[in-house]
């Protein structure tokens, strides 16, 4: 961890007819990735909550797990005042990696965001001429844009989420995402919608990925590595598309688990042990949950003013809040990669993200206030229920707050 006062991990094992289609597709990822996660059994996770000893916080989870059927979840506590902890359920293990799917955005925006400030360059500055590999002109993009509004998900971008490509198959470059995608799923992403408003797009993520490489001269993987991973000493995560399990050993993957579910081969049964995400800011991220945890820990450090590898600005641009995601009341707000529950005093009291990657499901939340974080990440899609019970339950497990 950055600091001492987080103490040292725990370790507990357990071992083009693109319309409808696409439509669909998008409903599921904004179900996932945007709103409100479903809270799984409130009583189950008043269970975990309730905990006494860590080693029935181990057993809940199993049990839960089971009852999900999810056969991989690593899960991460950092809390302050105690050990943090993680534990790995079913296959899972701490070498193991499993995708964070739009957890990615997060680690995204903060790099992109150090990129900037390494050139000098505003957030708010009109980028459309910073681009070298696309034309933003033949994209509607004929008003300013802004790194602010691709991150936030307010610049006017379609294209919601990525499906992912089968294993073996050649893959895109970013531009081509962007431009002329070879996906039958997926469009050319258009700056066609409202301004300032939030609409969800992946696709906002492709173009700022598309800048972030023009800008650079190295692929996106490159450059996230030397400006978060390298720096925050996260020795287990890769943005790299495909993944080769030989370039990774010591760490291994964990596979997906989706049984034969259609929707996790986008309408036909998921046959691979995991899809490519070329897409590589909107949902490419390979990780383990204490090396997300870590990031989480930086990003709140560097927004607290403790020290941190992130830069302050990154950190505090990241956590202001940019636009709510919905017209309700109790809507969060969507800040840089992140969501944010904010006071009515504007104190930022949570912040969080989901994500959805065909057989894998993500999971993160974090108190400012308390400065505890709790990561899961699952490799079934029972993962969505299971996670928000683990999560919430690990959020306010009362034995962690004991000296």
């Amino acid at each position: 961890m950055p600091s001492d006062r987080k103490g040292r991990i725990m370790i507990f094992t357990t071992q083009r007819i693109k319309t409808t289609a696409l439509s669909a597709f998008t409903a599921v990822i904004l179900l996932c990735s945007c709103s409100d996660i479903p809270r799984g059994s409130p009583e189950a996770t008043s269970r975990i909550a309730a905990a006494e000893a860590t080693n029935r916080v181990e057993t809940l989870l199993r049990e839960r797990a089971q009852h999900h059927a999810v056969t991989a979840a690593s899960i991460t506590v950092i809390s302050p005042d105690v050990a943090s902890a993680s534990y790995f359920i079913g296959t899972a293990n701490e070498s193991g990696l499993m995708q964070a799917a739009s957890l990615s955005k997060a680690v995204a925006a903060a790099g992109i965001l150090t990129l900037m400030e390494r050139e000098g360059l505003s957030i708010d500055a009109d980028i459309r001429d910073r681009f070298t590999s696309i034309d933003i002109q033949q994209l509607r993009g004929d008003k300013p844009l802004t790194v602010r509004e691709l991150l936030s998900h307010t610049g006017g971008a379609t294209q919601g989420g990525y499906p992912g490509y089968r294993r073996g198959k050649p893959l895109p470059a970013s531009a081509a995402i962007v431009t002329d995608p070879p996906h039958r799923l997926v469009s050319a992403v258009e700056l066609s919608l409202p301004k300032g408003e939030f609409h969800y797009s992946g696709g906002g993520y492709q173009i700022a990925q598309v800048l972030a490489e023009d800008i650079s001269g190295q692929p996106f993987a490159e450059l996230m590595e030397a400006l978060v991973f390298d720096p925050l000493g996260m020795t287990a995560s890769t943005f790299a598309q495909p993944i080769d399990p030989d370039s990774v050993a010591p760490l291994t993957i964990i596979p997906a688990d989706s049984g034969a579910r259609l929707s996790e081969g986008l309408f036909r049964p998921l046959r691979e042990d995991w899809l490519d995400y070329p897409e590589q800011a909107a949902a490419g991220l390979w990780t383990t949950s204490a090396d997300y945890a870590r990031f989480v820990d930086a990003v709140l450090d560097a927004a607290a003013g403790r020290p941190s590898r992130v830069s302050p600005t990154v950190a505090n641009a990241m956590l202001r809040p940019v636009a709510a995601m919905s017209p309700d009341a109790d809507s969060p707000s969507y800040g840089l990669g992140l969501m944010l529950r904010v006071d009515t005093d504007g104190t930022v009291t949570s912040i969080s993200h989901s994500g959805l990657n065909a057989g894998y499901r993500a999971l993160f939340e974090a108190d400012p206030q308390s400065e505890r974080i709790v990561v899961s990440l699952t490799n079934a899609p029972g993962g969505t229920a299971f996670n928000r019970e683990a999560v919430d339950g690990l959020l306010r497990h009362e034995a962690l707050t004991q000296p």
